[in-house]
Parts: C-alpha cells; sequence; structure tokens
C-alpha cells in the first residue's frame, strides 16, 4: 500500500510541479513572463487547481453543480495567476 501512495504522490503532484516548473521557466526565459523563480510559480499555479479537483471529484459523484462550482473556481485562478505573472 505504500509503494501504491508513493506512486500516486509521483504522478499527481511531482511530476506535475516538475513539468509546470520547466514550462514557466521556459516561459520566462523567452521573455513571456515576469521573472520569477520557477519552482514557486509551479505550485502556485497547480495547488489550487489540485484542492478544486480534490473538493469536487475525489469522492462522490460528479453532478453538474459540482462541475459548475469547480469551473467557477478555475476560471477565477486561472486568468489571476497569468496577469500576475504574463508580460502581455
Amino acid at each position: 500500500m505504500k509503494e501504491d501512495n508513493r506512486n500516486i504522490r509521483h504522478k499527481i503532484l511531482d511530476t506535475a510541479l516538475r513539468h509546470n516548473s520547466a514550462v514557466y521557466q521556459a516561459l520566462i526565459q523567452m521573455g513571456w513572463f515576469r521573472e520569477a523563480d520557477a519552482d514557486y510559480l509551479a505550485p502556485e499555479y497547480y495547488a489550487p487547481i489540485f484542492l478544486v479537483f480534490q473538493r469536487y471529484f475525489s469522492c462522490g459523484e460528479v453532478s453538474a453543480e459540482k462541475l459548475h462550482k469547480a469551473a467557477e473556481e478555475l476560471t477565477i485562478h486561472l486568468p489571476n495567476f497569468y496577469k500576475k505573472y504574463n508580460l502581455f
């Protein structure tokens, strides 16, 4: 069981954070994002998405109401994140 938990953690946290960090580092180097620590940006971006997933989709049935609430929260988070760091 412990091995399964580590594998799940690796897939949904570590891999996603490493990928996001690499993406933000590339965006910073290309001049599309403000200078910032890409390793900090990765969880700043991902944590709210992960929380929405846990809150609305990790247990129980997925309903239209849950989908609507998740979309509302992400609609707030994503533009705010990009407004904060995007240079365009």
